[in-house]
């Protein structure tokens, strides 16, 4: 079983190459799994499957995001599992804000599954309100 910390440093390792477009410090295993869920307001829900570390590798390196905001992270390491809630924006002219909940499977130090929602909130990242936790 790892520890907390190395399962959160490895799901963070994803995270970081979405900001970077840079896929090559990412541990993925050769067949991981991503199931991707976008809740588009006022559109039908798409969700896009993905099998295959280079399958995954290409869609990084094609879909950078701008920022990370209010990063909350929760590691079961029993289950091998980190759940990450965050916000961030999508990199291009009138760039929209995304609130997005990322589930990370890790083996062997490599992430085997990714389910992800993403939702657009509509507004540019900066204007996104957040009041933070309650009593944090």
């Amino acid at each position: 079983m790892a520890e907390a910390k190395e399962l959160e440093r490895i799901a963070m390792l994803y995270i970081d190459a979405l900001l970077t477009a840079d896929d090559s410090k990412v541990p993925l295993a050769p067949d991981m799994k991503r199931a991707h869920l976008m809740v588009l307001p006022g559109a039908p829900y798409v969700w896009q499957m993905t099998e295959g570390a280079d399958t995954v590798r290409a869609d990084i390196r094609r879909e950078k995001l701008t920022a990370r905001k209010d990063l909350r992270v929760t590691v079961d390491p029993e289950r091998s599992t980190v759940v990450v809630l965050w916000e961030s924006g999508m990199e291009f002219d009138d760039a929209r804000a995304i609130t997005i909940m990322d589930r990370f499977v890790i083996r062997d130090g490599l992430i085997a599954e990714l389910e992800i929602i993403s939702i657009p909130q509509g507004q540019p990242f900066e204007r996104v309100p957040y009041a933070g936790w309650p009593g944090g």
